[in-house]
């Protein structure tokens, strides 16, 4: 997309990147990647779409994003679900900005520590956004009337695509550029996942996350976060 800018008036502009975990249950194993691996991954025809926001319009997509989780009450001694009716792919993780998510507050005042390059984002400031068109178009109610700046016929998974086959060999690693924000609970936090990834607590050297058993996990917001850069990295 920094490609395609240079030379008109968005060139140099903040550029960032949002995607969303469209399936949640799919597995590559390690060795060599497929094309249906990619495909598998993103099972939808969508094209790329970049969008220019501001800074309000840009924590308003990243708050519509949180609501997929439930408001945690800390001074409850009683277990609480951190997950609400959770549609992975309404959860938008952007790239190229720092966040956290506070699910302590309601619904809409939980984006905290909104940086661009270790700066507090501020509400005038720009910023365009490499997309889909189904997230450009208002799909998911994140975005109202998008500035739609770059609008194009390749599709998003077509791009991976071409991605991996040009670099040849990926270790794609994570970012950490977005959290939980970290605080102590009287009870315990839960979560349901795939009984599968108990397996990967141990493998990977996981803290702040222990499996409780019938697919519910619990999650120590402090103690995942002093640790989660160390892991999940091998």
């Amino acid at each position: 997309a920094s490609e395609y800018f240079k030379g008109t008036e968005f060139e140099g502009m903040p550029l960032l990147s949002a995607a969303a975990p469209f399936r949640t249950n799919t597995s590559v194993e390690a060795g060599d990647v497929k094309i249906m691996n990619a495909a598998d991954i993103y099972i939808y025809s969508n094209t790329l779409h970049v969008v220019k926001v501001n800074g309000i319009e840009l924590k308003g997509w990243l708050e519509k994003c949180a609501e997929n989780f439930n408001q945690i009450d800390p001074n409850s001694t009683e277990d609480q679900n951190l997950l609400a009716r959770f549609s992975s792919y309404n959860f938008d993780v952007i790239e190229g900005i720092d966040y956290q998510i506070d699910v302590r507050n309601p619904v809409g005042q939980r984006i905290v520590n909104l940086t661009y390059e270790g700066e507090e984002v501020e509400d005038d400031m720009e910023f365009l956004v490499v997309t889909n068109n189904y997230r450009a178009g208002g799909g998911g109610y994140h975005l109202v009337d998008a500035d739609i700046v770059l609008s194009s016929t390749v599709e998003n998974r077509s791009v991976i695509i071409d991605y991996i086959i040009e670099k040849g060999t990926i270790n794609p690693t994570p970012s950490y550029n977005w959290s939980i924000a970290p605080f102590e609970s009287a009870g315990r936090i839960t979560f349901t996942s795939n009984q599968e990834a108990a397996s990967l607590i141990d493998e990977l050297g996981i803290k702040g996350i222990k499996y409780i058993g019938d697919r519910l996990f619990e999650v120590d917001l402090i103690e995942l976060a002093e640790n989660v850069p160390l892991t999940v990295s091998n």
